[in-house]
């Protein structure tokens, strides 16, 4: 371990960035290039139900990495530099001043589905995504 990295938080840190990265791809690529007419709110709904549905280790990870961001700068910046990535992501379909409240709708719908008692399916999902969200124009 310290050949590659001096101490368990640096080792830790570079685990959660490589998380966030990862992350982020799955994110940019659902988020990827619209079909002629295609709603982007359609694929904010298939984001928010891909990864409530399939990641369930990953958003332990998160919300220890949240955690750690609330005491630790550093993390904090990670996950600062993590959500700017969404936004331009989220930018490519909606107005700039909208995307980082798309991005805390997707992570919060994200985070119940993974723990809410009640269901979270992608009928659910999707009245809440376009009752919250404008049709964006074109």
């Amino acid at each position: 371990m310290t050949y590659h990295f001096p101490t368990r938080d640096e080792m830790l840190l570079s685990a959660f960035q490589l998380l966030a990265d990862e992350q982020h791809r799955r994110f940019d690529a659902i988020l990827a290039d619209l079909h002629e007419g295609e709603d982007p709110r359609d694929r904010i709904v298939e984001l928010i139900v891909t990864l409530g549905a399939g990641y369930g280790r990953d958003m332990v990870l998160s919300a220890e990495l949240y955690a750690l961001a609330v005491r630790d700068a550093r993390y904090r910046e990670l996950i600062q530099a993590w959500m700017h990535k969404s936004r331009r992501s989220i930018e490519r379909h909606f107005p700039a001043d909208l995307a980082a409240t798309i991005d805390a709708l997707q992570e919060g719908l994200v985070l119940h589905s993974h723990i809410s008692a009640e269901p979270f399916d992608a009928e659910r999902i999707r009245r809440a995504v376009y009752s919250l969200i404008p049709a964006p124009s074109r």
